[in-house]
């Protein structure tokens, strides 16, 4: 590949040119052997860094933060002017990948994830995506009214090498399959945004209007499913509400995209097969699990109970989130995140460990546990006694 023929008049007494300039991080010229040198560099300590974070015990939305702020910010400084070479950007995807999802297999698929929170992702970021969307935001620089120096030898060279001029290739949506970078990604990238949205890039755009150009809602959009009817009212924005923890947020998210290994997704690692541990004849399914097994109806009788505690004077509900008043649904949100964390933690300490099922009444005292931290940490929220709490504990359990 070659560089921009840029034309500077000689220096007296200079020294000789090389054939290779280092400057500011990049080795020039942008040609195949630098770019390979770069990313193999920047992939080495994009993994590195990678594996030094992987122990943390952290949300998925914990680990899309690091990834943003830790990972991917070394480099978005050089993909715009030397862009990675496709299989560096598949390959720094999997690392990413690998990194949320904790390498988990099973979760939502990529399209999926990599949408908003609002409808139905969990922003999990698009590297190829983000580096188009860099790209096509430098290149837009051409179109300032005082552009800078680079732009103005680019130009000339765009012109020098396809009779047109930036304008030109970029209202014509000119691509090109030559290997001379930036100038490659530049006009690619320019005529993926110009297909979709004209006169965008002249518009000097910003980086989150460019996204959204290529990020697309799906259609017809995503419906969240909802395993038990005390939880009945999941939509995308309702997972995500900051009375949540994330780590509850994470798992309702799953939920509702039918995402969680249980039932014929891990009969063959399970010592239950694809049958629920507390009822071994009946194969597991989120309904099951999250509602009518004996052992969870049981936690959610209690939590009805709980609930009667706040507002006994209510009638009874399918839906403890019903209560309109700000104090009791932020209480109602952490009810059900006792819930469905207790049963959820019971779940895998038998399907992913050697451990016997838990008993209900077991199970029953790590919901109250949870309650009570969560009470220590919201003392602004109308909590019963702890001597209330204890009171409505069942004399009994379901076998």
């Amino acid at each position: 590949m070659s560089s921009f023929p840029l034309t500077f008049p000689s220096i007296p007494n200079s020294p000789p040119t090389s054939s290779s300039l280092s400057i500011l991080g990049f080795n020039l010229p942008i040609n195949k052997s630098n770019s390979e040198v770069l990313w193999s560099s920047l992939q080495l300590k994009l993994q590195n860094r990678s594996h030094s974070l992987h122990s943390r015990n952290l949300s998925i939305k914990g680990r899309i933060l690091l990834v943003n702020s830790l990972l991917l910010s070394k480099l978005w400084y050089y993909v715009p002017i030397c862009p990675p070479p496709p299989h560096f950007i598949k390959s720094i995807q999997t690392i990413i990948n690998n990194f949320i999802w904790n390498s988990s297999k099973t979760h939502p698929a990529f399209q999926t994830s990599i949408l908003p929170p609002s409808v139905g992702g969990i922003s999990l970021p698009n590297f190829k995506l983000e580096c188009n969307v860099r790209s096509a935001k430098l290149f837009s620089q051409s179109f300032s009214p005082n552009p800078p120096f680079w732009a103005k030898e680019l130009n000339q060279f765009t012109i020098h090498k396809f009779s047109q001029s930036i304008p030109s290739c970029v209202y014509n949506h000119r691509r090109t399959y030559l290997p001379i970078e930036p100038l490659h990604s530049f006009l690619n990238s320019s005529a993926l945004i110009e297909n979709l949205s004209p006169y965008t890039i002249p518009s000097l755009p910003t980086l989150s209007q460019l996204r959204s150009i290529l990020l697309t809602s799906p259609t017809p959009p995503l419906i969240t499913y909802s395993p038990s009817p005390y939880i009945s009212h999941l939509t995308w924005t309702e997972i995500h509400h900051p009375h949540y923890p994330h780590k509850t947020q994470d798992l309702l998210w799953k939920i509702a995209h039918q995402a969680l290994p249980i039932g014929i997704r891990i009969s063959n690692i399970s010592p239950h097969s694809g049958f629920c541990p507390w009822c071994p004849t009946i194969p597991n399914s989120l309904s099951h699990m999250f509602h009518s097994c004996p052992f969870t109806s049981f936690l959610w009788s209690y939590a009805l109970s709980f609930t009667h505690l706040i507002t006994p004077h209510s009638s009874p509900s399918t839906n403890i989130l019903s209560n309109s008043h700000i104090k009791i649904k932020h209480l109602s949100h952490l009810i059900i995140s006792s819930v469905i964390w207790t049963v959820w933690t019971s779940y895998c300490s038998t399907s992913f460990s050697s451990s016997t099922p838990s008993s209900p009444n077991q199970s029953l005292q790590s919901l109250i546990s949870i309650l009570l931290y969560y009470r220590s940490i919201t003392p602004q929220l109308p909590w019963p006694s702890i001597s209330a709490m204890t009171s409505i504990i069942p004399s009994s359990s379901p076998t």
